[in-house]
């Protein structure tokens, strides 16, 4: 454990990577061998962009999310409000605050915005957009803040490799992929994605010499097993967010039928396999 170290690279004996690149708070850069190089540094992974990984697609969305205090009418029960300008979730972490996250298309993250230029202080900002969405009027105030507002995003962001192409480092949670929080899978993912990589570079390092391709590719074909269907399932919740007409009318479908709705809660809280969900018939349901 060395704190107070970025990395800036991935070093390469050929073509497999063979360790980082480190700067100190000293600024000195040091090379730091390595037998595997885990790349589990989050959404803008250095690792995946350095050994030229990343990839893009729609939807792009981006957060403004923050801690506030005595929300009105926050049961214990997390809430997510859609609308046609972007999605809150909310979740209460105990003490009286509440964590509250708004999504809202990169589109309309624009200079005088947010902050930016001349616009609205984004603090302001962000609570007049939290009343736009009906359910949410008149529930916050201000005064209460708890936590500055942090951003994240733009997300879509995936790799399209999770194993580097010639070895010897490999992609762990949201350095992977990231999708759209709307399911709240991060750390799902993150978790079990490092149990798979843990079984796989265990058996890795008992052999001496580079760890090659071959030798994670077992780490891949777990993540495919584990993490397809939730892909899938993940890219059309998001695309039908970014839908109002279609995220209303399957929300009144699931209104009325209970058990189709416990199944689509089962299928993104992993305790009910993604495939189920996915099945034809199910998604016809859901809209006819």
């Amino acid at each position: 454990m060395r704190e107070g170290v970025a990395i800036e690279d991935v070093s390469r004996d050929v073509r497999a990577v063979s360790g980082v690149v480190a700067r100190t708070e000293r600024g000195m850069r040091e090379t730091v061998r390595a037998r595997v190089v885990i790349g589990a540094d989050g959404l803008r992974s250095v690792v995946a962009r350095r050994l030229g990984l990343r990839r893009t697609s729609p939807p792009r969305r981006i957060a403004f999310t923050a801690h506030v205090a005595d929300v009105a009418g926050v049961d214990g029960m997390g809430e997510l409000h859609v609308g046609r300008s972007g999605y809150v979730g909310m979740g209460p972490i105990g003490g009286g605050v509440t964590t509250v996250a708004l999504v809202v298309p990169l589109a309309r993250v624009r200079p005088g915005r947010w902050g930016r230029g001349r616009g609205r202080d984004y603090r302001t900002a962000w609570f007049a957009e939290l009343e736009r969405f009906p359910g949410l009027r008149g529930r916050f105030d201000p005064r209460r803040l708890v936590r500055e507002v942090l951003v994240t995003g733009p997300f879509a962001q995936w790799s399209r490799a999770s194993v580097a192409d010639g070895g010897g480092a490999l992609l762990v949670g949201d350095a992977a992929d990231f999708f759209d929080p709307f399911t709240g899978q991060g750390i799902y993912s993150a978790l079990r994605g490092a149990e798979l990589a843990a079984d796989t570079v265990a058996a890795a390092l008992r052999h001496g010499g580079p760890v090659g391709r071959a030798a994670l590719a077992p780490y891949r074909r777990a993540r495919r097993a584990a993490f397809a269907g939730k892909w899938v399932l993940e890219r059309l919740i998001g695309l039908g967010v970014g839908w109002p007409a279609l995220t209303e009318r399957v929300v009144a479908r699931l209104a009325r039928r209970p058990d189709l709705a416990d199944l689509l809660v089962g299928a993104t809280g992993n305790f009910v396999p993604a495939r189920a969900a996915l099945a034809p018939g199910v998604l016809a349901r859901l809209l006819w």
